[in-house]
């Protein structure tokens, strides 16, 4: 039994299977050529671009997804503050 009983969902953490995660992004072109990555591959990386579109495209919208929400809290937070704000 879990040391803390009915905390099981209030982790920060999501447990999602590839196939759902890659689908998250299916709506998404993939910004590389079958050449462009064989350029930017690493000596013994086997990374291929079925890889790129079902991993890292989704990790790639999620992560812009916090950075235009960072912007926007930044951009609301001088919007409240106004002058009084000095950075």
């Amino acid at each position: 039994m879990n040391a803390v009983a009915g905390l099981e969902g209030l982790s920060p953490y999501v447990s999602i299977d590839r196939a759902d995660w890659a689908e998250l992004a299916s709506h998404t072109q993939l910004p590389l050529t079958e050449e462009e990555l064989r350029a930017i591959r690493g000596l013994g990386d086997v990374l291929d671009l079925k890889e790129v579109s079902e991993v890292y495209l989704p990790v790639s919208e999620l992560l812009s997804i916090y950075a235009k929400g960072t912007q926007n809290l930044h951009g609301n937070t001088v919007e409240f503050f106004g002058e009084r704000l000095r950075c």
